[in-house]
């Protein structure tokens, strides 16, 4: 796996720019002991599981159109990536040149959130950067900030229209929100985000044998959200096919 120190290489062959979305779009995330279902009370202190969580890294955004058209246009894909990758329709925000060949965002759609992307594309492309999608775990975490357990409702506040896009028409750009103490946006609202666990999922724990082994996670609530209730962090995520897309998932990506 890449890291932010073997991305220094670029400063002598590509003028830098992989070394600069590296400084400036993650955020470290530092080790520690997590409990995720800390605050379901009607399970016992021996079905509270606490993990150790590793130092990792994650994007302190959502990955953008703009994002994601740069990875088009270097990877190529053909008609069999596409239907892969995007259920063989482009992601809203972003279009096609056939004069020029090349994938190019729709103006003033360049900092939205990719959405119509699968869990296959998400890989796919967090491979491309060097990283990988998060665990469920890590991503959890996270948006705790950090902290043995969840204590706000929403990533960073109790208040979910401080830091989430929720009850909306559509996402909105990424970092509109207030961050987490982390410096994370999203985290709540906005779009749904991929992770890599499915049926391994572990936060699940006792519920896993009933998962599908096709479904992954993603993350709880996004701009369909009608009520705060369903941003609640404590609600995790829900279960989709692998091979799905849709206009309210997203995703981000986490470095070792």
């Amino acid at each position: 796996m890449w890291n932010c120190r073997l991305f220094l290489l670029s400063l002598f062959v590509f003028n830098s720019p992989v070394l600069m979305w590296c400084q400036n779009n993650f955020i470290i995330i530092p080790g520690g002991k997590f409990t995720p279902l800390k605050n379901w009370e009607f399970l016992s202190d021996a079905e509270q599981i606490t993990y150790t969580v590793n130092q990792f890294q994650l994007s302190k955004y959502e990955t953008t159109n703009e994002d994601f058209a740069r990875f088009l246009n270097t990877v190529m894909p053909d008609s069999t990536d596409m239907a892969l990758f995007c259920c063989g329709v482009l992601p809203p925000g972003i279009v096609y040149d056939k004069s020029s060949g090349k994938y190019n965002c729709t103006p003033g759609l360049e900092n939205y959130p990719v959405t119509n992307v699968s869990w296959f594309g998400a890989r796919t492309y967090c491979k491309w950067k060097g990283g990988r999608l998060p665990a469920d775990v890590e991503w959890s975490y996270a948006a705790a900030e950090g902290k043995h357990y969840f204590t706000y409702k929403y990533s960073g506040s109790n208040i979910a229209s401080d830091v989430a896009v929720y009850n909306n028409r559509g996402p909105s750009e990424v970092g509109t929100k207030n961050p987490n103490s982390l410096g994370l946006h999203d985290m709540s609202g906005n779009v749904s985000e991929w992770i890599e666990n499915g049926k391994d999922s572990c936060v699940i724990c006792e519920f896993r044998s009933f998962v599908d082994k096709d479904l992954r996670m993603a993350s709880n609530g996004n701009w369909r959200s009608l009520q705060d209730i369903f941003l609640n962090l404590n609600t995790f995520g829900i279960f989709r096919l692998s091979n799905q897309c849709s206009n309210d998932v997203g995703f981000r990506v986490a470095l070792n």
